[in-house]
Formats: C-alpha cells, sequence, structure tokens
C-alpha cells in the first residue's frame, strides 16, 4: 500500500505559489473572472473531487460559518470539480498536486497562492487572510526578506513555504543561497523556517533518488518529535528508499521507528489532533511495511480503524471524512468480510455518490465475485461522469468479460467514451486497454 503524495511540506501552514502568466478562462472560470473584475475582488478556486476523504472534512468542519461567509464577501468562490472536464483540464494545467487544493487568483486571472489540503480551521482561514489581500503574491513575500528581523524571517518562512508547494525545491534552495548573509542566518535559526529549508532538501534529494542525501537531510527536518506537520517527511523518505534492497531500506528508515510510534500512539489517544488522521496511520502503515513488519503494519490501521469508529458512534453520516477513512483502513488491511458489512452502510448514507457503489464493486471483482460486483458497476455507471465514468466502466467491462458477456462489455465501453467525448484521454486508453485483456485502473 502506497497511502498517498503527502508533499513534504506542513499541512498546517499557510502555502504559496506564484505564477506569472495569466490563465485562459472556460466556462466556469470566465464566469467567475468576470464577476470577479466587476466587484474588484480576487477569485478562490477549490479543486475537489467525489473522492476526496479531505475535501469531506474541509466542507463539514472549515468551509462554513461566519467566517466563511465573511470570505465570501471578499472574493468570488468557484468550485472546479477535478474529474470534470474543465475541472481536470485546470488542476493539470496549473499543476495540482492533492486534493482540496485552493488556489487564489486575482480579477486577471494572475495566481496570488494556494493552499493545499485539509486544515484546521484556525490555520486555514490564517494562511487564507494574506492571499485575499492584494499584492500578496510570492514576489511580495520575497522583497520583504531583507534582514534577520522578525518580519524578514516571516516572509521568509512564507515563501519556503510556497516553494515546497510548488515542488520547486532546486528553485527554493537557490533562492535561499542568494540571500543576503543576515537574512540567511536568520532562516537557519528560526525553527520553522528552518525545517521548511531541510524539507526542501529533502523533497529535492527524494526527487533525485539520493537516498544518502535523503538520510542526511531527514536527519535533520525530522530530529524532534514527529507531529501532524512532520510525518510528511517520513512519507518522502520512504518514497527515496522504495527502491532500495531491504537491508538498506531498513537501515534507512530504522532511526525513526520509536517516534512513529510515538506519534501514533499520541493521536490514537486523543492527545493531539490532526485534521489528516489518515496521513498518521496511513502513513505509519506504509512504513512498517517497508521496514517489513507487517504485525506493526496491521496494528497501525487497526487503531486507525478504532479512531474512526470512535468518532462516528456508528452513525456514517456524522462524518464522511471519518468515514471514508474507516474504508480506507479496511480496504487497505484486506478486511473484506468487515467491508462486507461497512460497504452497504456506506452506500446507504451516500447513495448519490457514485464512489462506494464503484468502490464496492471494485472489491469484489478483484475478489473474482464477479457477479456480485456486476449489479453495483451497473449502478455506478449511471451515476458517474467524467473521468470517473471511465473507471467505472474499465471495471464494469472486466466483469462483464469474466462472466462472459464480452459484446456487452464493448457496448459499455463504447457507450463511456462517447459520453466523455475527448476528454481525459489516457484514461480512454486505458479503458479500451481493458478490452485487450489489460488490468483496470
Amino acid at each position: 500500500m502506497k497511502f498517498l503524495k503527502l508533499l513534504p511540506a506542513v499541512f498546517c501552514v499557510a502555502l504559496l505559489a506564484a505564477a506569472s502568466d495569466d490563465v485562459a478562462p472556460g466556462p466556469l472560470l470566465d464566469g467567475a473572472l468576470a464577476e470577479a473584475k466587476a466587484r474588484h475582488v480576487p477569485v478562490i478556486v477549490d479543486f475537489y473531487a467525489p473522492w476526496c476523504h479531505s475535501c469531506f472534512f474541509m466542507d463539514q468542519h472549515v468551509l462554513n460559518g461566519a467566517e466563511w461567509e465573511q470570505v465570501k464577501t471578499r472574493a468570488r468562490v468557484l468550485s472546479l470539480d477535478a474529474d470534470s472536464p474543465e475541472g481536470g483540464r485546470w488542476s493539470k494545467e496549473w499543476k495540482v498536486g492533492g486534493f482540496p487544493s485552493y488556489i487564489v487568483l486575482d480579477e486577471n486571472g494572475h495566481e496570488l497562492g494556494r493552499i493545499l489540503g485539509d486544515r484546521d480551521r484556525a490555520s486555514f482561514y490564517k494562511a487564507l487572510g494574506p492571499l485575499l489581500e492584494q499584492g500578496s503574491g510570492l514576489d511580495g513575500w520575497k522583497a520583504k526578506v531583507v534582514d534577520g528581523g522578525p518580519g524578514s524571517v516571516a516572509a521568509a518562512r512564507m515563501v519556503l513555504d510556497a516553494y515546497q508547494q510548488r515542488e520547486d525545491y532546486e528553485g527554493g534552495l537557490a533562492w535561499v543561497a542568494a540571500l543576503p548573509a543576515p537574512a540567511r542566518a536568520a532562516v537557519e535559526r528560526d525553527r520553522l523556517a528552518g525545517r521548511f529549508a531541510d524539507e526542501l532538501a529533502l523533497g529535492q534529494a527524494s526527487a533525485a533518488n539520493d537516498t544518502a542525501a535523503c538520510a542526511a537531510s531527514a536527519a535533520k527536518a525530522l530530529r524532534g518529535p514527529l507531529d501532524c506537520d512532520t510525518v510528511g517527511d517520513v512519507d518522502t523518505l520512504n518514497n527515496c528508499g522504495s527502491k532500495l534492497p531491504a537491508e538498506q531500506q531498513h537501515t534507512l528508515l530504522s532511526p525513526y521507528r520509536a517516534k512513529m510510534h510515538a506519534l501514533v500512539e499520541t493521536v490514537y489517544a486523543h492527545k493531539m489532533v490532526c485534521s489528516d488522521t489518515r496521513g498518521v496511520f496511513g502513513t505509519a502503515a506504509d512504513y512498517y511495511e517497508a521496514l517489513g513488519d507487517d504485525k506493526a503494519r496491521h496494528a497501525a490501521l487497526v487503531m486507525g480503524e478504532r479512531h474512526a469508529e470512535q468518532g462516528l458512534k456508528g452513525d456514517y453520516t456524522a462524518d464522511h471524512h471519518l468515514a471514508d477513512n474507516l474504508r480506507f483502513y479496511l480496504e487497505n488491511d484486506h478486511d473484506n468480510a468487515a467491508l462486507d458489512v461497512l460497504y452497504p452502510k456506506l452506500i446507504a448514507a451516500y447513495p448519490d455518490i457514485y464512489d462506494y457503489w464503484y468502490r464496492y464493486g471494485k472489491n469484489l471483482a478483484r475478489r473474482g465475485e464477479y457477479a456480485k460486483a456486476l449489479p453495483y458497476l451497473e449502478h455506478a455507471a449511471q451515476i458517474s461522469y467524467g473521468r470517473n465514468r471511465l473507471w467505472v466502466a474499465q471495471w464494469r467491462a472486466q466483469a462483464l468479460i469474466k462472466l462472459g458477456r464480452g459484446d456487452d462489455a464493448r457496448q459499455a465501453v463504447a457507450d463511456a467514451i462517447q459520453a466523455n467525448g475527448p476528454f481525459f484521454p489516457e484514461d480512454i486508453a486505458m479503458t479500451k486497454g481493458v478490452l485487450e485483456g489489460k488490468e483496470p485502473r
């Protein structure tokens, strides 16, 4: 299992990115920009997906109440579904690294910055505030980094975090190296700015598959206890060592075992609250898997399951984020008996969402239970759209082929491709591939 691609940046601090080019508007974006120009306000593009557990968290716990209503008076909010043609186009164009992503544009379509991932309420609005002020783009923050003073250091944190979210490790490190000596020394002394710089170095080393540099950078970035923010650095380190022989991978990762254990126990006991608990238990499971410790991997997933169940109290509509976390842990723990109980409850709780019909059908198909899987996939096909329509068609076609219904499989693929038009060509190619014996997505 690979939990997800965690950026080496923290998930609870302001994130910025810069873009110097105008964006060419699409139908929805065009309307949002026109309204923004009329009101002279920025645009917040909220990228989400119907399967995004972090999006569920943000909708329920953050994007509501008086603070969110005030934001909507200061900006035009545009929600784009990444599974739709326009949302998919812009998520690719803007190199969106994960969901949810909140990209802030000025009224002319210039990017001022972005916030990636789920946050607790306080940190989200703290991050968003500066981006809604005109001139708060990356160049503006860079101009404030001039010496070793508190204002300069605060601006440097914003800049370094921005480079992380863009995954521009080389650019961020080059920027630090070019700073005036007093400013550079202040960055290195500051706990948060210094950690950001260490995480940039870790990201660069991981991207280059330089395991020696990964080990050196991780030793700096992970020098303190693990928390909600730094657990992502363990995932980066794990990715860096993923191609190493088992013994070398163990050497690279084992220094952080006690810290990982302490973090999991602390979060499980509710002594530390993370907006993304899946990021803790899921990364821990990946970490233990890389160490070859199946017992510890299983224990981390079980703790995640119990943590989610404690929050849900049997009501799967109470918190979509936790409900989906429970599904995730059970899927990755391969607990099919528990999934046979859970999936019907998730479908009943969220009947209009294609995702759980699709996931349960896929889970059954993977077990070889094609006849049982097909009704779920058939229903998912009726309520799917865009990219996910093609994902559903792949598993539906495979089930039909396995049941000796090749003509129906070909028709299912043809219908999905025709309905989607020319959008998502890579997914179209994968969908056609299923008819040639290739594995579905």
